[in-house]
């Protein structure tokens, strides 16, 4: 059940924004109205690779279970999964469960958890620049998900630019796919084409498929045409080492941009 902080009891808004904090490492401004006992850990150990979340708000709740515990109202023992974004639009899921209990003078967390959630979908960027505006991409390897985001964005090309692109004439470009939403160790992004759709309008150079603690990114280095008719797509995948060959599609782009 989504939720807002504001649409539920005072206890459990209290204790959801705790925990909230909690796993950023910083304490509510109001300490006095829910405290910890001294068994819960820093939370933010449990979230796997992410070691700082200061930059992400707590963008939606979606609550599981809020129930009573050996029917008492006010022992209770809940279950949400937080999405929690940051500035540049990068999202990451948590589950998060707590046991509490009510007094007169403030709410008392003794248990609490926290596991990564990594739900089906994906939120993809799919970018194009010409390539002199991008080195190569070995030497794209040592910069961070944001520092490549930011740096793709700067250079890419704007809809218009991309729609006025002559048909036919082929280009040297670099394509580059972000997913926006945090994966699991061990996923790969990749671009890909269907063979049946290209017919000699691509000719791949180079590319690079990185994972920086969960944020994927994919770049192709190679020659395009776009806008020809009738124009093939670009498939956006995710891969795991675990499972070699295959690939889940998430996003698919046409090489027609303007239709």
């Amino acid at each position: 059940m989504p939720a807002l902080l504001g649409q539920v009891r005072l206890d459990l808004s209290a204790v959801l924004q705790a925990l909230f904090y909690r796993l950023q490492g910083r304490e509510m401004h109001a300490p006095e109205v829910v405290a910890f006992d001294p068994s819960v850990s820093d939370l933010r150990r449990d979230v796997e690779t992410e070691i700082d979340l200061s930059g992400f708000v707590l963008q939606r709740i979606s609550i599981r279970r809020d129930e009573e515990v050996g029917n008492d109202p006010l022992h209770r023992r809940i279950e949400a999964v937080y999405k929690i974004a940051d500035s540049i639009g990068r999202q990451m899921f948590t589950v998060i469960a707590a046991d509490y209990i009510i007094s007169e003078k403030a709410v008392l967390i003794r248990q609490a958890a926290v596991i990564p959630y990594y739900p089906d979908g994906a939120d993809i960027r799919f970018l194009i620049l010409p390539a002199n505006k991008l080195p190569a991409l070995k030497f794209l390897k040592g910069l961070s998900f944001e520092e490549l985001l930011s740096l793709v964005a700067e250079n890419a090309l704007s809809r218009k630019e991309l729609e006025r692109l002559k048909p036919g004439q082929p280009g040297r470009f670099k394509l580059a796919a972000f997913n926006m939403r945090k994966a699991e160790p061990g996923k790969s992004l990749n671009i890909y084409t269907s063979k049946d759709d290209v017919s000699g309008s691509i000719r791949i150079k180079d590319s690079l498929s990185l994972n920086k603690n969960g944020w994927t990114a994919a770049l192709v280095d190679g020659e395009f045409m776009f806008n020809t008719a009738p124009g093939f797509w670009f498939y956006v995948g995710m891969s795991d080492a675990k499972e070699s060959g295959k690939i889940r599609l998430l996003e698919r782009f046409h090489s027609r941009i303007k239709q």
